[in-house]
């Protein structure tokens, strides 16, 4: 990992050899919401005869009404030549429910090996594309209702909006004295930590359990020590509540240490 945060290519090309059989980067990647260099990634990748696959599960269904914003985006799908698949979850920015994600593959002949084939089993043939075999139809069915609903202009909107929130809270955070945004995340998520030339060093993980007093929950990560947001639509409305309630944690966590050093990620305790 390099100092922004995005995947060090020099260091992955050091650890690949001639068993390498995939490169991955991620656009974005979820810690600190920053987008890897996909075309270097890719470039890697071909050069020594391996896939190149694109984590977007946080970014695929964000990054091409992102663009369709006017606003930049580094390349990072197949328009970038030696990306052979893509991950993307509806489950995320999609707004479908939990548990639906897609997997796009540059050709046929690379589609066809996802497929899990065995003639051998005592009820005949069996294949599967996935993993996980037989699964509810449930989620499949609530996603394409979302996205038939949305449709482009409503997902436009959706991102719209996402992007404004997280503006006005990277802009927000910035204007606090003690904590800082790691990276130069653009999009929609957003890592805060304390400022370490701020004295006496807020504890963020202090900070974070003042805020969830208040009702505000984040994932713990780190290192460095972290506080992670993934700020969508539905946060419209609820930013300025959220900055004001920021502030006052910091204030009154300073000179303050919490015991647990632990992360998460996961609303579950």
């Amino acid at each position: 990992m390099k100092a922004d945060w995005t995947a060090d290519v020099d260091a992955m090309a050091a650890l690949c050899g001639p068993n390498t059989v995939l490169v991955v980067g991620s656009a974005p990647q979820y810690p600190q919401g920053v987008q890897d260099d996909i075309p270097a990634i890719a470039a890697l990748a071909a050069s020594i005869g391996a896939n190149c696959h694109v984590d977007a599960c946080m970014g695929g269904f964000v990054l091409p009404f992102v663009e369709m914003l006017g606003r930049e985006v580094k390349p990072w799908d197949f328009r970038v030549d030696g990306v052979t698949t893509i991950s993307a979850d509806i489950h995320k920015l999609g707004y479908a429910p939990k548990g639906v994600s897609v997997i796009l593959h540059r050709t046929k002949e690379s589609r066809k090996y996802q497929t899990f084939v065995f003639d051998g089993w005592l009820g005949g043939f069996y294949a599967s594309p996935g993993m996980q075999g037989t699964r509810a139809g449930l989620p499949m069915a609530c996603a394409w209702a979302v996205m038939s609903h949305l449709g482009i202009d409503g997902y436009v909107d959706l991102t719209r909006r996402t992007l404004e929130n997280a503006d006005a809270f990277r802009a927000g955070v910035a204007a606090i004295d003690g904590i800082r945004v790691l990276g130069d995340s653009t999009f929609h998520l957003v890592a805060v930590a304390s400022d370490p030339a701020f004295e006496p060093e807020i504890d963020i993980f202090a900070l974070g359990d003042a805020l969830l007093a208040k009702g505000w929950f984040h994932d713990r990560q780190g290192p460095p020590d972290s506080l992670h947001s993934t700020i969508s639509n539905s946060n419209t409305g609820v930013i300025d509540d959220y900055l004001t309630d920021l502030a006052a944690c910091v204030a009154a966590v300073v000179g303050t240490r919490t015991a647990d050093r632990s992360t998460n990620y996961a609303t579950l305790e």
